[in-house]
């Protein structure tokens, strides 16, 4: 039986709960993830906490096919979080895509929710933080086909716009993350040492005519290579 169409405000906490905790393990065909910010959080996982990551990890590995499109470049401990899980990096099930333009804060769960708020998927953002140090977040829950169809056709416009499915690898053409990562498939390279590899060669930006492409070499300042490698 279908469940009534609904909008739901979800305020603070009660984001992390219903979502991260309660919706996004639950996923069963795919998950998209937009966010600006992107850091390191963690999750309840039976008796102990995880990392968010190791929740994609298992979904992928039950077949779940998994979007994520930020903005910013991971922090040091989410690059070191995402080294731990092997099919981040070798499954065709995820797929990642940096783009700076991107400002968009929404979860679509198996096109039937989706949540839209101010929320970055970061610990003070989605993650379970104390009332005393989270930030101040709203956003709305809703299962509403009429408001789901067009999020989604916008999400996969953009993800196609970045993709640039017809230009290979000229400068400008825009590329995704994950088709650079596939490049090293075959060697055992952590992400962050494959980050600090791309951030000597190229870095996803956005350009003049406003599409995210690649552009001049941007590498990593000296403090956040220490804190990676």
């Amino acid at each position: 039986m279908r469940q009534p169409h609904s909008t739901e405000l979800l305020l603070n906490e009660a984001i992390y709960q219903k979502i991260l905790v309660d919706l996004l393990p639950q996923t069963r065909k795919f998950l998209w993830v937009v966010t600006a910010d992107i850091k390191d959080l963690h999750v309840p996982k039976g008796k102990r906490f995880v990392p968010l990551l190791e929740i994609f990890s298992d979904l992928i590995e039950q077949g779940v096919n998994i979007r994520l499109m930020h903005a910013k470049e991971p922090g040091p401990r989410f690059r070191a979080d995402f080294d731990r899980y092997p099919h981040l990096i070798h499954s065709h099930h995820f797929e990642r895509i940096l783009c700076p333009r991107i400002h968009t804060k929404a979860i679509i769960i198996d096109g039937t929710h989706a949540f839209i708020g101010s929320a970055n998927l970061t610990g003070a953002g989605l993650g379970a933080k104390s009332p005393h140090k989270r930030n101040f977040e709203a956003g709305f829950l809703n299962n509403d086909p009429a408001h789901l169809s067009p999020m989604m056709q916008w999400i996969d416009q953009l993800s196609s716009v970045i993709f640039a499915k017809n230009a290979p690898a000229a400068p400008s053409a825009p590329i995704p993350l994950r088709k650079i990562i596939s490049f090293t498939k075959n060697r055992e390279i952590p992400f962050a040492r494959i980050f600090l590899a791309l951030s000597s060669i190229s870095v996803i930006r956005s350009s003049p005519d406003g599409q995210c492409s690649v552009l001049a070499p941007t590498p990593f300042p000296e403090k956040s290579r220490r804190n990676i490698v």
